[in-house]
This record gives C-alpha cells, structure tokens and sequence, in this order.
C-alpha cells in the first residue's frame, strides 16, 4: 500500500536586500508563521517584499523552488509572482558544485562547510536552532506552545537562524564578487 507523502508547510523566510549592486546598506526583512496553516499570509509578506523585479540569491535553490510551485498550485491568484521568483531565482550553491573548490568544504557544498572558510567570522556554532532540521523541529514546538518568555525566546532564535543563513549567503555572495 502506498502512503500518501506530506508536503511540508512554508513558515519562515528571510531576506537581505541590496537594492542596486553598489548599495551598502543592507534592509532585512523576515517572516515567521504563529500557527499551521497554509501560507498565504506569508506569499503575501513575501509579494510586498520581494516584489516583481530583480534576483533572488538562494542556497540550494531547488528546495526552495519546489516550495514556490506547491504554494502556486494552492494560491492561483498568487502564481505569477511565485513562477516569477523561480525564474529569478540563482542559486549560489552551484558555483561550490561546479568552479569553486576548497579542501576545508570536505567535499560539500552546503553553505555551513562553505561559509566557515569564506567569512569564518560568521558561525552557527552555540546556536539554539543551528540548522534546517532544528528550525522545523522547532516550529513543531513553537505552534503548540503557549505564549510566553519560552516562545518568544524560540521564536527569537528561530528568527536569528533564518536570518543568519540569508546574512551568509550575502557575504558569500560578496567574497565572490571581490575573487
């Protein structure tokens, strides 16, 4: 008998945006959902954010595009904005996979074996949520706990994650450019 595979449920995003290549300062904007549901509250944070034009910088960008596909199938209203972000969206990764080797990557290209040797003063290390796996475990808890110190405190470190791994991929990003 097969069994009917579950589609994970968008909850959180966050955004470093450079307006123009030769703008220094950097505008952050994040999104964490309060409870399970589908994520139309959170297409639309993005649709104001991100807005019609310009790239996207992703890590891993296939994930990141399959999420951008399921929600326009549930959100039709909302599908040329998402399609638009799959055919904006450059994924960073593939440089690691395909031109860019260092031994200290240990044959990966996931960004925290990447990040360490291109901007060590960055580091997940210490972190209450450190990777993707920690952040949905940690959402599972966040949407069933009762408000509180303890849920503002996992909210605030959900938060920090996210915006720690987008923050990376900027300064990846950067390094880049000055090689």
């Amino acid at each position: 008998m097969a069994r009917a595979r579950k589609s994970p449920i968008p909850f959180q995003y966050s955004l470093h945006v450079k307006r123009t290549p030769d703008d220094l300062e950097l505008v952050h904007v994040e999104y964490l959902a309060d409870e399970a549901a589908l994520p139309r509250a959170m297409v639309e944070h993005m649709q104001q954010h991100i807005g019609p034009t310009g790239s996207v910088i992703s890590w891993h960008a296939s994930f990141e595009n399959t999420q951008n596909k399921t929600m326009a199938k549930q959100f039709p209203d909302k599908a040329e904005f998402l399609n638009s972000l799959i055919d904006r969206t450059l994924d960073l990764e593939d440089i690691f996979a395909a031109a860019y080797v260092d031994i200290a990557f240990g044959g990966s290209t996931s960004i925290k074996k990447v990040l360490p040797v291109l901007a060590s003063d960055l580091d997940y290390a210490g972190m209450a949520v450190a990777n993707g796996t920690d952040a949905m475990e940690a959402w599972k808890r966040l949407i069933a706990m009762a408000d509180g110190k303890d849920r503002d405190r996992l909210r605030a470190d959900m938060l920090e994650y996210c915006k720690l791994d987008t923050y990376a991929m900027v300064r990846i990003f950067e390094e880049m450019e000055r090689i």
